[in-house]
């Protein structure tokens, strides 16, 4: 398939900034979303979540409010793979309303959305703010998921990075995607 032309990684995004998570937050944040310590790590100051470790790719608290964790369902592996953009690179309002839409999709229809039916209830844009970021919105007459906040407040900056299960989507994978 071909993937959006607007949500190619960048090489050095703008926002590439250290985590603010303190041990105990990062602690708390995989006790309140069921990860195993042993399959996460606190960054470094040095570490930004665009450069995972190996195996390893970043998220944040919105993501994980979302059911956005790793390993990740089929069809957001299939979504960032057609986007061309890391897990983190997705802004969290997105994944709320593509995880709204799998469990809509699943009650209604027994099945998840397929990319053409995400493509034609979702526009997709660059943030832009963040430029490596990618904003997914309900499409303007297509309004399935309400009430989202505006903004994610520190979504860039309270990351933590979490193991990827061998086979799935990771920051690797969609390098190695990248040059093919």
């Amino acid at each position: 398939g071909e993937a959006f032309p607007i949500a190619n990684p960048l090489v050095n995004p703008p926002e590439r900034i250290s985590t603010t998570l303190t041990y105990k937050v990062f602690r708390q944040l995989c006790t309140q979303f069921g990860i195993a310590e042993a399959d996460a790590i606190l960054p470094e100051k040095s570490d930004t979540a665009d450069i995972p470790p190996s195996g390893f790719v970043a998220v944040n608290r919105q993501m994980c409010m979302s059911g956005a964790i790793p390993p990740f369902n089929d069809f957001l592996q299939q979504l960032l793979l057609r986007l061309a953009i890391s897990p983190f690179q997705l802004h969290p309002n997105g994944y709320a309303i593509l995880m709204g839409l799998c469990v809509l999709f699943r009650r209604t229809l027994d099945r998840l959305p397929s990319f053409d039916e995400v493509c034609y209830l979702c526009t997709f844009a660059k943030n832009k703010d963040h430029p490596s970021i990618t904003l997914v919105r309900s499409a303007r007459n297509r309004k399935l998921i309400i009430g989202l906040p505006d903004s994610a407040y520190g979504f860039l900056s309270q990351f933590f990075f979490v193991r990827c299960p061998s086979g799935s989507v990771s920051y690797t994978h969609l390098r190695a995607h990248e040059t093919t």
